[in-house]
């Protein structure tokens, strides 16, 4: 009873403190929180990396801001950083959220997933803009991925779309660089979205226990 009247709270809390950042946190707040660190702003953006897509702050908008102060190449590299810590506490929290909690029965599905197919899975909807970032964060709780695959998987969905994302906020002072970054990541986006069509997510009887 006490466990759940915790976990209550938690979700409560979370969902609350989500209509935060949308009203009170910007690209350019988040900058300057960073530059207020001065040679510790990495550590600032991966703080805010770590913590805000919690309460569901969007990621491209951090993506981008890391494009903008860190340049390209350390801007990627500080996103990717920032997005394993953050998939690495959210993997916790959800699976103590999901503990012992009752599901409708085509959740249910979910739960008697392989390993192996539940990291083509996590992959794909990392790839594929299919479910959101944060949303998918909380997908471990209703299945049994492992934290190695859970992880791996995010880190190579990842990969393709972090140099797109972060070259926008590179190209943020560049109109001309700018433009191409944005029809880079709608190219991008547009393929992916075809690819979805050709990914299924197979329930096969050789998935369930």
């Amino acid at each position: 009873m006490r466990k759940n009247t915790t976990k209550l709270a938690i979700i409560s809390f979370i969902l609350i403190l989500s209509f935060v950042p949308f009203f009170f946190i910007s690209a350019q707040s988040i900058r300057e929180f960073i530059q207020n660190f001065g040679i510790f702003a990495n550590l600032a953006f991966l703080l805010c990396f770590a913590i805000l897509p919690i309460f569901f702050f969007p990621v491209f908008v951090l993506a981008v801001v890391s494009g903008a102060f860190f340049g390209l190449f350390l801007g990627s590299v500080y996103t990717i950083i920032g997005a394993m810590i953050n998939c690495a506490l959210m993997f916790y929290i959800a699976k103590f959220l999901g503990k012992d909690i009752k599901y409708p029965n085509f959740l249910k599905k979910l739960q008697h997933l392989s390993n192996k197919n539940l990291f083509i899975s996590f992959f794909a909807l990392r790839l594929l803009p299919i479910i959101p970032y944060n949303a998918l964060n909380y997908a471990p709780a209703i299945c049994k991925i492992s934290f190695k695959s859970y992880i791996l998987s995010s880190f190579l969905g990842f990969l393709p779309w972090t140099p797109i994302y972060v070259n926008i906020g590179a190209n943020s002072g560049n109109t001309k660089g700018l433009f191409i970054s944005i029809c880079i990541a709608v190219i991008a986006t547009l393929l992916s979205m075809l690819g979805v069509k050709k990914f299924k997510i197979i329930f096969n009887k050789k998935d369930f226990k």
